[in-house]
């Protein structure tokens, strides 16, 4: 028994990486990313500015919902 499927990909996979397996009626198919696809990491530097250096405060509490919720 043939059977034929076909899938469209977006242009951020490489198509020549694409594999495919069948093992108990189950196909896994993997494709790789195009490496200008991959998600980037920017660093943030910390200037001097007024923000430098300083801890993040907690939220201040509102009046009344302190502790447990209050019955309405």
């Amino acid at each position: 028994m043939e059977s034929k499927r076909s899938f469209r990909i977006g242009e951020e996979y490489d198509p020549e990486s694409a594999t495919a397996s069948l093992s108990n009626g189950v196909l896994e198919l993997t494709l790789s990313r195009l490496p200008e696809a991959e998600p980037k990491q920017i660093p943030i530097s910390v200037g001097s500015g007024a923000w430098a250096g300083s801890q993040p405060q907690p939220a201040p509490q509102r009046p009344g919902l302190r502790g447990a919720a209050r019955a309405c």
